[in-house]
């Protein structure tokens, strides 16, 4: 909907859901025997709802563009539920791993052109989060409050060259007065450059930086170098070189929060790799 030739109000809202097996769609059996009693509930496998609207402000004769967006997402995955009647006459109930998300976002973003050849851009962003998982029978909830700024500008001086930088900071709280909290810092740089007609080097510097306040980690920022160099000799036929991670870092930390409300630490490797490819459309 537009507001005026400035303001536009944009929503949307998708639900979805599916079911398992065709065989489990009626819904509940009942079976019966000698001293014993079991009985089996289907709900749908996997139920989904996303909602989302945005306010955006536009002004092309200076190039400023800002916007305020919200959005709300929900995914629910099956927990099917098992009662049997034992021959000990005892009830047993069982609880198969399941888990429910929820998600909602509040961010605002600016755009403005500053000269003929440079841009920057700058957002803010408050999210929730919410996770429920089933683990051997016991459910366990997590909660936690995001915030995350970010700064970025692009940089064009001349038709066959540009530069890009995006630099975010943003801090993860669990609730529950535990006091955890997770900070994340990472920048990119990304370098554009046509040196001939038809022939692409870019290069890319990647810095990420994830340390847990509250246990006062430090850790040193991991820097990553990527380089690309293209030729195309056609619209549909070009050839291309990679080399990513020169740097040859193994390997770096992640955290983030289990289920059990405590900050899970894992290592994710990322060692140097060399490769040349061709691409074809027919």
């Amino acid at each position: 909907y537009r507001v005026s030739g400035a303001f536009k109000f944009r929503g949307s809202a998708t639900v979805g859901n599916s079911i398992e097996d065709i065989d489990k769609m009626a819904g509940n059996y009942i079976y019966t025997g000698y001293r014993n009693l079991y009985s089996y509930s289907v709900l749908p496998k996997d139920v989904s709802q996303s909602y989302s609207a945005s306010l955006n402000y536009s002004n092309y004769s200076s190039y400023l563009f800002a916007g305020l967006s919200a959005m709300y997402r929900s995914n629910y995955k099956n927990v099917m539920g098992q009662t049997s009647y034992r021959e000990d006459y005892t009830f047993t109930e069982y609880v198969d791993m399941g888990s429910r998300f929820d998600y909602g976002t509040v961010r605002a973003d600016v755009k403005k052109r500053l000269g003929g050849s440079l841009i920057v851009n700058a957002g803010a962003e408050y999210s929730y989060n919410s996770y429920q998982q089933y683990i051997q029978g016991k459910l366990y909830n997590t909660s936690s409050d995001g915030y995350a700024f970010g700064l970025g500008f692009d940089f064009e001086p001349c038709d066959n060259f540009s530069i890009d930088y995006d630099g975010k900071v943003s801090f993860s709280e669990l609730r529950g007065g535990s006091g955890a909290a997770i900070r994340y810092c990472t920048n990119q740089l990304k370098v554009n450059w046509f040196p001939v007609e038809k022939l692409l080097v870019y290069g890319e510097l990647y810095h990420y930086q994830n340390s847990s306040l509250n246990y006062g980690d430090k850790k040193v920022a991991t820097p990553f170098v990527d380089f690309k160099v293209e030729y195309k000799f056609s619209k549909k036929f070009s050839v291309n070189c990679n080399a990513r991670n020169v740097l040859d870092v193994k390997s770096y930390d992640y955290s983030y929060f289990g289920a059990y409300s405590e900050i899970v630490k894992k290592t994710v490797l990322r060692g140097a790799e060399f490769m040349v490819g061709m691409k074809l459309d027919l």
